[in-house]
Formats: structure tokens, sequence, C-alpha cells
């Protein structure tokens, strides 16, 4: 059990509908949903009635909501007290410079900063995105900086330099690389879809993903595109509102805010999610939390 999962419970139990506290808290509502049904299976009791309209806290709920509020305040309190002792030793907040793929930023870079920024209060914080290339060959990593990835089958070089030795690997999920079409597309009714047919599907594409389309057609075979751009957030919308298809994986609908339906491709695409260092630098224990971090977030995702 997480505290931030207790704070997911007090904003359903204020608000009142699950829907409406996943929008307030940036995540989808299937997400939120999962996390209230395991605090359920922990807890062992039933924390809510459920009705089509309307949910309301069981009388237990009510107790547990209680008692989360509780712990919230007394776990702020600490928060605090270990930054003003910290201070009144002396020691520098911690400095950290996190290297990230476009996929992480779009997906659970905003929660695990959040967390990250609980556990180390007035830390300083360095975010630069960048492709998994210019992370495995461009970056000199120092004691608190790491990088938090997402690596297709198509990165074969950046696979071979990190199992080198060079650089560590953390790997913690592992995803597949699927077509995201509107839940009421033809093509949502579809078990999987051959390179030949998505070669002839309007796509809606984000930075990299035209190469990664590139890769899943045959040599000389031209997608056709009807958006690509650099907003992730724009193509999601485009292929809800049944404008286009794109690409997308169980990582990408756990986070989005726009429902879609994902159908397998014919061709397999791993993606692989974790955390880089250098091995000859020292993990320091501040690495060693983020990179927990990093792996209970992505545990949600499973």
């Amino acid at each position: 059990m997480r505290m931030e999962d207790l704070r997911y419970l007090i904003q359903v139990a204020d608000i009142g509908s699950i829907s409406l506290a996943a929008e307030a808290c940036y995540i989808t509502q299937q997400g939120l949903s999962r996390i209230i049904s395991n605090l359920e299976k922990e807890l062992g009791v039933k924390l809510f009635h459920r009705t089509n309209n309307h949910i309301r806290l069981t009388d237990v709920g009510e107790l547990v909501v209680a008692r989360s509020r509780a712990l919230d305040g007394l776990y702020q309190h600490m928060l605090t007290d270990i930054s003003r002792l910290s201070s009144a030793e002396g020691r520098r907040p911690v400095d950290c410079h996190v290297y990230t793929t476009q996929l992480i930023s779009a997906t659970l870079l905003f929660r695990v900063l959040s967390t990250l920024n609980l556990c180390y209060p007035g830390i300083h914080l360095n975010i630069e995105e960048l492709d998994p290339p210019e992370i495995a060959d461009g970056v000199t990593f120092t004691p608190n900086s790491v990088g938090i990835i997402s690596m297709t089958t198509f990165h074969e070089a950046e696979s071979l330099r990190l199992n080198s030795g060079k650089l560590v690997f953390d790997h913690y999920f592992q995803d597949e690389l699927m077509l995201g079409v509107a839940e009421n597309s033809p093509l949502a009714q579809q078990k999987l879809i051959s390179a030949e047919e998505l070669s002839t599907i309007p796509l809606a594409l984000c930075n990299n993903e035209a190469m990664m389309i590139h890769n899943l057609l045959e040599p000389g075979v031209e997608p056709s595109v009807a958006l690509h751009v650099s907003s992730y957030d724009l193509c999601r919308e485009m292929i809800s509102r049944n404008r286009a298809a794109g690409l997308t994986s169980r990582l990408r609908n756990y986070y989005s805010k726009c429902p879609m339906k994902a159908v397998p491709l014919e061709k397999n695409v791993t993606i692989s999610y974790g955390c880089i260092y250098d091995p000859a630098t020292p993990k320091t224990p501040f690495l060693t939390d983020l990179f927990n971090i990093v792996s209970a977030e992505l545990n949600h995702v499973r």
C-alpha cells in the first residue's frame, strides 16, 4: 500500500466519482479503478457502494478515508521536519539529472517525480528528453544522474551497447507495440493488423513513431500519414475521435485520458522500460530510491 494510493482514495471520496477523480489526478479511469480495487483486496473490505451514476463510501470506507487523511497529515509533517532538520545540519538538497525518452515523459514521469519530491523535499531536478541512441552514446552519468527510458527492439545497437557492460539497464517491465484505434472504429473488431493493411490506414504519429512505422512495413512501402507532430496528446485525441489510428501499448493506454482499443500487429515489437546508469559510478542511496519508485510505478501497469 502506497501513500499515493491513499491520496487517490481520498480524492474519489471527496469528488464522489471515479471518472472525475481520475481526470483531476491525471490518471485514466481504468487505472484509478484498479488502484481502488487493489486497496479493497489488500484491506479485505468493500470501500464503496457502487451504482450506475454514483458511488458512496461504506461505513468501513468512511473509517479508512478518515484514517488515510490522518496518515497523510502525519506524512506531510514528517517530510517538513526532515527538510527543516536537513537544512539545520547544513545538508545541500540533492541535485539530480534525469535523461528520459518521449514515451516516459508522456506517461509515468510526472508521477515518478511527484513521489520523488515527497521523499526528497527541496530536490533540484534537471530533466532532459532524448532518443535512446542519444542517451546510450552521448550521456556521461554522474552519481545522481540516471536514464529512465523506453527501448523498442528497433534499438538493437543501443541494446548491444547496454549489454556490453558500459551501461547497466535495470529492466522492470516489458510491453508490446500495438495499433491504437477508436473504440467505435471497425478496426477495433480485428484480431490482428497485417503489415499490408497497416500501410493503408491513416496514421497520427508523434516524433520518432514515423521511424517505427517504416520498420513495421515492407521495404519501400510508404505509410499513410495523416498527422506527424511533436504533441503526444494531439495524436491521442485524433485517434480517440476516429480521425486516424496510431501506435499504442498497455503502458500508453494506462496513462492516457483518451480511451482507445489496442489491436495487435502482425510484426511483434517489444518495448522495455527501466533505468540505465554507469556501473563504474557508485550507486547512491538516492538512485536506489529512484529506481524503486520507477519499478513500483511500472508495477501498476502490469
